[in-house]
């Protein structure tokens, strides 16, 4: 018997609407299980799902409910605020302004990846993906892009979501470019560049570890092993340069984090920024020493 090579066909499901409303209890379930904390990150198993319809079932979720990804048999919903969409919004527009403008540059882009479906903050893409790609990229596998930048807060679930994320794509992604950019969570304001007339310069060696506390960016150059991300802290005017002639300037990023409209008293304020929620203080150092080791650059 010859093998079929009939292209997928994207047909939406009557039976679709009843895995999305559980999925939709799944979610007010775990907002409720956290107590009206905040959270960055929602996860939840995605419900049993009829496997002779199994893509056209998730991508009617991926139509149904907005920067939801697929790991495996699991959902997580990413919500962000409006600090985070301003720097997804300003590395785009910084990306677009560098890249040959063939290169096709968006936010929050679905794109497949060894069956898993992401969502990169920032993604450009050398070549634009074909329209049934952008518009259905569950079952038309829309591929990852050549830099995929993940923008975080400085806190456990946020940042290791999006390190794993990074963990399982690249090894499937050789030539993409990966970052994660990683901001201090605070009320307070980022003090105001001391020197803004200065021109930038390169940030320079990187680091030994990451740092614990924010902002900071990782990056993983294509072509290298996950363990060799390389650690800097994000300082005003310092520039790092990555793969395909682009630049991320730092001072895009603070300038973000600033407000020249508030008042001159108020004052950065870092105590919230930390590595993770401090309730239980020993655990979490034990822990950080432990990622510590498994992130250093090799």
């Amino acid at each position: 018997m010859e093998t079929s090579t009939v292209a997928p066909i994207y047909v939406s499901m009557p039976n679709s609407e009843k895995v999305i409303t559980e999925i939709g209890k799944r979610i007010e379930e775990a907002k409720k299980e956290v107590n009206g904390q905040d959270v960055d990150v929602i996860e939840i198993t995605l419900p049993p799902i009829n496997s002779k319809h199994y893509l056209s079932i998730l991508e009617d979720i991926h139509n149904a409910l907005a920067h939801t990804e697929r790991i495996g048999e699991k959902l997580f919903i990413k919500l962000d605020d409006g600090n985070k969409v301003d720097v997804h919004e300003e590395l785009k527009n910084e990306l677009k302004n560098q890249l040959p403008n063939t290169w096709w540059v968006r936010n929050k882009v679905t794109c497949v990846v060894n069956g898993n479906g992401y969502i990169p903050d920032v993604g450009a893409w050398k070549k634009k993906p074909t329209y049934k790609q952008r518009t259905f990229p569950i079952i038309y596998s829309c591929p990852p892009p050549l830099i995929w930048i993940e923008v975080v807060y400085n806190r456990k679930k946020d940042r290791e979501h999006a390190m794993s994320n990074i963990q399982l794509a690249k090894p499937h992604c050789a030539r993409t470019e990966f970052l994660i950019v990683a901001l201090a969570l605070s009320i307070k304001l980022h003090p105001d560049n001391p020197n803004p007339r200065a021109t930038s310069v390169s940030v320079g060696a990187p680091l030994n570890a990451r740092p614990h506390q924010g902002p900071y960016i990782g990056y993983w150059p294509s072509c290298v092993t996950y363990n060799a991300v390389r650690w800097y802290k994000i300082s005003w005017n310092k520039y790092l340069d990555i793969g395909y002639n682009v630049r991320i300037d730092f001072n895009v990023i603070l300038n973000q984090l600033t407000d020249d409209d508030e008042d001159d008293e108020e004052e950065y304020d870092d105590d919230n920024d930390d590595d993770d929620e401090k309730d239980n203080d020993d655990e979490e150092e034990e822990d950080d020493d432990d990622e510590d080791e498994d992130y250093e650059e090799i």
